[in-house]
């Protein structure tokens, strides 16, 4: 069997060719002349996958190394009899870090305390209810908004938007779905950001839709002391420059991209192929040996916050991707796609191990609490 994948899906040559021959593509280059023969395609998000792609081509089986699926024709796979797996949950660890490292940095902005925070949840899936655990372990008050998930723990539970809304902290977790009864796409409209207040912080890490940029966009014009966080946008790469000059904290779809993700991803896809395909091929690599351990270098005056931003340096991405005003417009996609490459790779916190003697002994139990070593 011929599989075509994207070269950024960790192990795509070396692991994947034990399924059969591999060629490499770029993720948003891709037509469907490029298929070939091939009958397996494994892609990330940034990739369409549609009867555009499909309907000449040889593919049977669709493996994408993401959560969400809103660039996957479902439909049309199903009609036309094609396999398709995800690797629902790979990262869900990964965003749950990054919204606490928002948490961080915005209580050393507000100067306000984690502990006396409200934090309203939207969307109770895979991401949502590991930034729930977090939150718990570290003793934040949380509310959960999400009318599908009937298992949320009855004092969690929101009856409504408005109420999470009232929250000090936003944070969608949602995934972009345009059917059923609960759509998501344009969820969080003009309606429900106009309830927003001065120091009030909402974080998108979810998906570029799920949210109205203009709305977004006219409330932080009129309202002071505004705080967004913007991870996913409509559009990408070809984001909204007029936002993107708005924001407090923008980042480039990164909330995710953590080695281990990544490394998850991959071993997902690759599972579900072997069984898909019937055939007994070596383990794949263990997350240990294939994502480096790191020290984190600890001293007496180091706060969980610098630790934290330090990992993930949110402030610093935002002044890397606001270098997107400065640029003709031309080059703007391509420039987003190589910070996203280049700049957003993290290691998560259980990467990293700490020598307790150089800490002040305040940060020890929540460092430990955070999942360091």
């Amino acid at each position: 069997m011929e599989l075509l994948i994207d070269r950024q899906i960790t192990g795509a040559e070396k692991i994947f060719s034990r399924l059969g021959s591999v060629r490499l593509f770029d993720g948003r280059d891709i037509s469907s002349a490029d298929l070939g023969k091939a009958e397996a395609l494994l892609v990330r998000s940034v990739t369409k996958v549609d009867a555009d792609l499909l309907s000449s081509s040889c593919v049977r089986v669709v493996a994408s190394a993401t959560s969400g699926v809103d660039h996957v024709d479902l439909s049309f796979l199903k009609k036309s009899s094609i396999q398709f797996f995800d690797a629902k949950g790979c990262n869900s660890r990964a965003v749950a870090e990054y919204v606490v490292c928002c948490l961080f940095d915005y209580c050393q902005s507000t100067d306000a305390e984690l502990d006396e925070l409200t934090v309203g949840i939207i969307g109770f899936g895979c991401v949502g209810s590991a930034l729930g655990q977090m939150l718990d372990d570290l003793s934040v008050e949380f509310v959960v908004y999400d009318p599908i998930n009937e298992a949320i723990d009855i004092a969690q539970r929101a009856n409504s938007l408005d109420e999470i809304f009232e929250c000090d902290v936003v944070t969608l977790h949602v995934p972009l779905t345009f059917q059923g009864e609960f759509p998501t796409a344009g969820m969080i409209n003009e309606e429900y950001l106009e309830k927003l207040k001065s120091g009030q912080l909402i974080i998108n890490s979810a998906r570029g839709g799920v949210l109205d940029e203009q709305a977004l966009m006219s409330r932080i014009q009129r309202t002071k002391n505004l705080y967004a966080i913007v991870d996913c946008w409509e559009h990408e790469p070809d984001i909204n420059s007029e936002l993107l000059a708005l924001v407090w904290r923008g980042t480039p779809h990164i909330a995710g991209h953590s080695l281990e993700a990544r490394h998850r991803a991959a071993e997902i896809l690759y599972g579900s192929l072997s069984q898909w395909l019937n055939v007994d091929v070596l383990a794949f690599p263990s997350v240990k040996s294939s994502c480096p351990s790191r020290e984190l270098v600890g001293h007496a005056d180091l706060t969980i916050c610098d630790a934290l931003l330090n990992i993930c340096p949110l402030e610093a991405y935002t002044n890397k991707i606001k270098g997107l005003l400065e640029m003709a417009v031309s080059d703007k996609k391509a420039y987003f796609d190589n910070i996203r490459q280049k700049n957003g790779l993290r290691s998560e916190f259980s990467a990293y191990s700490v020598e307790p003697l150089k800490l002040n002994n305040a940060i020890i139990d929540m460092i430990k609490t955070l999942g360091f070593k």
